[in-house]
């Protein structure tokens, strides 16, 4: 009996409790864009040899137990249950589709998950759009996994489209250009110099773990353009788009300023978020803002030096579930402007670009979100999931935005001997007006905005967030 209970039950991970409570759901739902035509794409055969194996917990239930933890029951799938084909009207345009594809992606990302099957579905939409001949809509219970998890699945369906023989690759992204020759642990004016170092580490584990802590529990952002402060905002429609920044361009900028992509990415996304703000409210370019920033919390894990085989081995380099930490960054204020898109021409836009890299450098460096983690890993064991996933609802309401980003392949990928010409993904269940997606595939970066429908302008946003980056690339380029 011992041996088939080990067989059939495996434990969800700790964060992954806290994804399976009342308090509140996350879901996942990736996008993958065909070059190609995909109506004779052999969808079931795929899911039955390529996904269902890659990891049991796509085979299996969410059972609970009396203390409210929950574990992975192995189950028989039906995969042509998990496959959903909408109805849709035929002989219309690209544009056409275009829309329907948002809406039915606003439709599927609200509703939840069927209980009694494996926590997953895959969408078949066939029309072209604007930008593909086809899509491909993978929707994840958010407890299965995180982002990392998650390429890792999908790199177990997809060869190079160049050479199906050779692994996927991964650009090199977070790698500062900063260097620092090595001192002599001998030298005792190296030692002096560290002790400074210590103490500034100490005081800022104490500041950002202290200030994590209340963020999450009594201080919350101001009311702005971008935070409505309205009660079950996870449940409120949403309006999802995207845009695309050169993958080239993002790291020439990085170079010049010697900081990294993350860096320019997020600097981005901050100014354009305050511009937007402004741009609506002439006063909230002070208003208090902050942004939750996932962090990955796997030892040893940087995907620039991870090739696709090793990264498909889940249980050996990359471990399953939920990894992440969260990360605080406060918006830099924009007080010198004047309302509307363009920044004063005293204005430094670089600021946000090194706000940023300085602020999650500092807080990356000390181990304040390991400490959160632990407390609510501690506070799970005490009292069960629901108190520790009522404190993560409560950091994610208490803040106006966030931010989770993703390094994908370098390579063109296919799946099927069908070309994917993009990727992108979105989280759906999050309690914020303002949601921010980042995945890099090939030459670009794309980033996907999910926002409170009848709250914010998302083509006025995006267009602020345009701006953003032609102003800073511009700074960055003549400093």
């Amino acid at each position: 009996m011992a041996l088939y209970e080990e067989e059939t039950f495996a434990p969800v991970s700790p964060n992954g409790q806290c994804l399976t409570t009342s308090a509140f759901t996350l879901t996942v739902v990736v996008v993958f864009e065909f070059q190609v035509p995909i109506h004779d794409l052999p969808t079931i055969s795929m899911l039955e040899t390529l996904f269902v194996p890659i990891n049991r917990r796509f085979s299996s239930l969410l059972v609970g137990e009396k203390n409210g933890e929950k574990k992975w029951k192995k189950v028989e799938v039906n995969v042509k249950e998990h496959v959903k084909v909408p109805t849709i009207p035929t002989g219309k345009s690209p544009e056409y589709y275009e829309k329907y594809l948002v809406e039915y992606l606003l439709n599927i990302s609200s509703e939840p998950l069927p209980e009694h099957r494996p926590l997953w579905e895959l969408h078949v939409f066939p029309c072209p759009t604007i930008r593909a001949a086809g899509n491909l809509i993978f929707k994840f219970h958010h407890a299965l996994g995180d982002g990392y998890s998650i390429m890792a699945a999908i790199l177990s369906m997809v060869k190079r489209a160049d050479d199906p023989s050779l692994s996927v690759t991964f650009p090199s992204w977070n790698s500062s250009c900063t260097s620092s020759k090595s001192e002599s642990s001998h030298d005792v004016k190296s030692v002096l110099k560290r002790v400074p170092l210590v103490s500034s580490w100490i005081l800022n584990t104490v500041r950002d773990f202290g200030w994590s802590v209340l963020k999450s529990s009594v201080l919350a952002d101001d009311l702005s353009p971008i935070r409505s402060g309205e009660v079950g905002l996870e449940f409120l429609p949403m309006d999802i788009s995207t845009m695309e920044f050169s993958l080239d361009h993002i790291k020439q900028i990085k170079t010049s300023l010697k900081v990294t992509v993350n860096d320019v990415i997020t600097g981005v996304i901050h100014l354009g978020t305050r511009l937007y703000m402004k741009c609506k409210d002439k006063n909230a370019g002070d208003k208090k803002a902050t942004t939750v920033v996932l962090l990955n919390t796997r030892r040893n894990m940087e995907a620039s030096n991870k090739s696709s085989s090793e990264m498909i081995k889940p249980n050996v380099t990359i471990p399953w579930g939920n990894h992440f930490a969260f990360l605080q960054i406060p918006l830099p204020k924009l007080s010198n402007t004047s309302p509307g898109y363009d920044p004063s021409p005293n204005f430094d836009p670089l600021q946000f670009v090194y706000e940023s890299h300085h602020v999650i450098k500092r807080k990356r460096n000390n181990p304040a979100a390991f400490l959160t983690g632990g407390l609510l890993d501690y506070i799970r064991k005490i009292k069960g999931p629901e108190t520790p996933a009522r404190y993560i609802y409560k950091t994610m309401s208490n803040s106006s935005m966030g931010i989770s980003s993703l390094i994908g392949p370098a390579d063109q990928m296919s799946l099927c001997e069908h070309p994917i010409s993009g990727i992108y993904f979105s989280v759906a269940g999050v309690p914020q007006s303002l949601r921010v997606s980042v995945l890099s595939y090939m030459s670009k970066v794309r980033i996907s905005f999910a926002v409170d429908k009848n709250f914010i302008d998302l083509e006025k946003l995006k267009t602020c967030v345009q701006n953003a980056f032609e102003s800073i690339s511009k700074a960055a380029l003549h400093s």
